[in-house]
């Protein structure tokens, strides 16, 4: 399914990632465009996931009602569940991945990981709860989720602001589809810190993506991977996109320091995160007595 011809553009600043243009083999990407769910499809049902202003995943009725009817989506989703997508964009991030791994912002050498292929996380996207279960071994495990971004997209949802996401994350990818004729904001946005400042750093824009038809977009997880959604605020149609990730069934990358930017931008990744969700467990505990 996959386009021998596709255009991949790798970045370094501020943090790796990469851009592959007409990703998709052609005929299979028209089919898949044209077996995306409507919008009114996704708007008559609730709103599974929440990523995206409407969106679902394995384990609900959209989706696998789409998975029974749609002979490429069955494709992808068994191609997303499997050794060789998590081996193709490991490899394609292998020299970033090490190189993490030796400064020691990867608290874990994902590469001893297992993998885990089949749906593992279905429903849950709640990282504390994750977390909270201890697995014999660690091991890395695929997610596909897709949806459409409508109206207000990008600040009631979709991060809702500059972010880093959750730190069992490895490697998130974004496929974007048609569905609009015209959008004011959506583009994907990539941030770095600012030092002119004497003080708090400031968030610089380094780069802003348009979504367009059979391109995919990617980056390492790193406390660095600083992104968000240039808030929708005018759409003909939808921005349709499916989310892939490459994860792991523990934390894999440092906490920091806990102070006000950290606070502001990176949450999920500070000190006081982690006491946070010691609390959380502590609360469960009591709760199961």
């Amino acid at each position: 399914m996959i386009n021998q011809n596709l255009n991949l553009t790798k970045f370094g600043d501020p943090y790796p990632g990469l851009k592959i243009e007409n990703f998709f083999d052609e005929k299979f990407y028209l089919q898949l465009e044209k077996d995306f769910p409507s919008d009114e499809k996704f708007s008559t049902q609730k709103n599974n996931v929440k990523r995206m202003s409407y969106d679902t995943s394995h384990g609900y009725e959209l989706y696998s009602n789409l998975l029974s009817k749609s002979k490429v989506f069955k494709e992808l989703h068994d191609y997303v569940y499997s050794n060789e997508f998590i081996n193709y964009f490991i490899n394609l991030f292998k020299t970033d991945i090490l190189k993490e791994i030796k400064n020691k912002n990867l608290i874990k050498n994902v590469f001893d990981f297992e993998f885990h292929p089949e749906p593992f996380e279905h429903k849950i996207i709640d990282q504390r709860k994750l977390l909270r279960n201890k697995y014999a071994e660690d091991f890395l495990y695929p997610r596909i989720d897709l949806g459409i971004g409508k109206e207000g997209y990008g600040k009631n949802d979709g991060g809702r602001g500059i972010h880093v996401d959750n730190p069992q994350r490895l490697i998130c990818l974004l496929f974007f589809l048609g569905g609009h004729k015209k959008m004011i904001g959506g583009e994907h946005r990539v941030w770095k810190e600012n030092y002119t400042t004497i003080n708090t750093p400031t968030m610089e824009l380094v780069r802003s993506v348009t979504p367009d038809r059979n391109l995919l977009i990617g980056n390492v997880n790193s406390n660095k991977a600083y992104h968000d959604v240039n808030p929708i605020t005018y759409i003909e149609g939808s921005r349709k996109a499916f989310f892939m990730a490459i994860s792991a069934s523990c934390k894999i990358w440092k906490s920091l320091e806990d102070n006000h930017f950290n606070r502001l931008y990176n949450p999920n990744r500070t000190q006081v995160y982690k006491k946070r969700h010691l609390l959380s467990s502590i609360k469960d505990n009591l709760l199961r007595r």
